[in-house]
């Protein structure tokens, strides 16, 4: 039995209508992650005051303040992200544009896979036990975006009967080398389900 549950789409791409590319196919990739919000922006702490030394004698001021006349010095970044303080797992440096208006500070790798798919077919990913996305390119427009019929099936069980309802269903276009970024409602045992879908 299948049911519809209305979720969000938060898509980075906007859908717009297209025509059929000279491609045939499209090759479309996935990364699931599960995304938290740890509050890390509070848990940053401030650098802790140095202690005043006492001037040494016969010592320039530039040097003593680090920015002597012929060394390269600057001031650095609080951290390697300039201050982002959200943290991605190893592998997931690339989402971090696309992450930026997500409410989470957290993200951690699910997994990540590509299929190839002809216009008018649907390509199958098994995100986990509990979710799978299916996506079917429909054309591809002249800016190279790919339109894609999208949508996420997720098992609830209800009263010890397993069923599969649409939890987020969307036709968008997924612009070159930018993620359409599909989340919202998507509920894991802890934080949420985010997906970000690419072609080409």
């Amino acid at each position: 039995m299948v049911n519809t549950l209305s979720a969000i789409a938060l898509v980075i791409a906007l859908a717009a209508p297209g025509t059929p590319g000279d491609a045939q196919q499209v090759t479309v990739s996935v990364i699931a992650v599960q995304a938290t919000n740890e509050g890390r922006a509070a848990q940053r702490e401030e650098p802790a005051p140095t202690e005043a030394k006492p001037k040494r004698s016969g010592t320039s001021q530039f040097l003593q303040q680090g920015f002597a006349p012929g060394l390269r010095n600057k001031p650095k970044p609080k951290n390697e992200n300039n201050g982002d303080y959200r943290y991605f797992e190893a592998g997931l440096e690339g989402i971090r544009e696309a992450a930026s208006t997500l409410p989470y500070d957290t993200f951690k790798k699910i997994k990540s896979e590509s299929a190839t798919v002809a216009f008018g077919k649907e390509a199958k990913f098994e995100i986990n036990e509990r979710y799978k996305l299916r996506l079917g390119p429909i054309d591809r427009d002249e800016q190279g975006r790919v339109r894609a019929k999208v949508s996420i099936d997720e098992q609830v069980d209800r009263g010890g009967d397993k069923q599969t309802i649409t939890a987020l269903e969307t036709t968008s276009a997924i612009a070159p080398s930018k993620y359409l970024v599909l989340g919202g409602r998507l509920p894991l045992d802890e934080g949420q389900l985010v997906l970000f879908v690419s072609a080409k």
